[in-house]
């Protein structure tokens, strides 16, 4: 998990790097919160309680309303204390992201897609197992210009780990186990992106 998340953040600084001198390229940080949903977030099923993450974004304006990019993030959701237990959910995703931006003066609200995998990792405290999980995300949200080169990010979003079906392989003699749930989340968060 550490090798692909230092890969992912290796690519976007390589990106940054490449292209530093072109306005028309952005990076950007956010903090927020996740809000697990349907059986993700049932006691008999995932039971899973809030999490939290942040993540990093590197994007490119294509024309003046549409940005393609890469993002990588980091969430971790514990678990809800009606049930019993240590059980944690780590999700790491590595995915494409485009988003069409309106036209505005300071606030400029935008919808966005972003498609990719999710490295994801089940900790049940005694033994931990992980799978590369295909992502898809759906999202609405407003840039606030503090600066000529500086945006508040304000976005929600709707994430689907599309967990179900998936192996993870929990080594120790467990060996490969089959996920029956898929473990969406609605996504809360805030960010500034800085125009490089």
């Amino acid at each position: 998990m550490k090798k692909i998340t230092m890969l992912s953040l290796a690519m976007l600084l390589v990106a940054a790097t490449a292209f530093a001198q072109d306005s028309k390229m952005s990076i950007g940080l956010g903090l927020g919160v996740g809000l697990p949903m349907g059986d993700f977030s049932k006691d008999t099923k995932g039971n899973a309680a809030m999490g939290f993450g942040g993540g990093l974004t590197f994007g490119y304006m294509v024309n003046s309303n549409i940005e393609v990019g890469l993002g990588v993030g980091y969430q971790t959701f514990g678990e809800n204390k009606s049930v019993p237990g240590d059980n944690k959910t780590t999700n790491i995703p590595i995915l494409l992201n485009g988003r069409y931006i309106f036209a505005g003066d300071k606030l400029k609200p935008y919808v966005g897609v972003g498609l990719g995998m999710t490295n994801q990792t089940f900790d049940t405290g005694s033994n931990d197992g992980s799978a590369m999980v295909f992502t898809w995300g759906l999202g609405v949200g407003a840039l606030y210009g503090m600066s000529e080169k500086m945006d508040l990010d304000f976005g929600l979003s709707y994430n689907n780990v599309n967990s179900d079906g998936a192996k993870y392989d929990f080594g120790g003699g467990i060996g490969k186990v089959e996920s029956t749930i898929n473990t969406p989340y609605l996504g809360i968060k805030v960010g500034i992106n800085y125009k490089l």
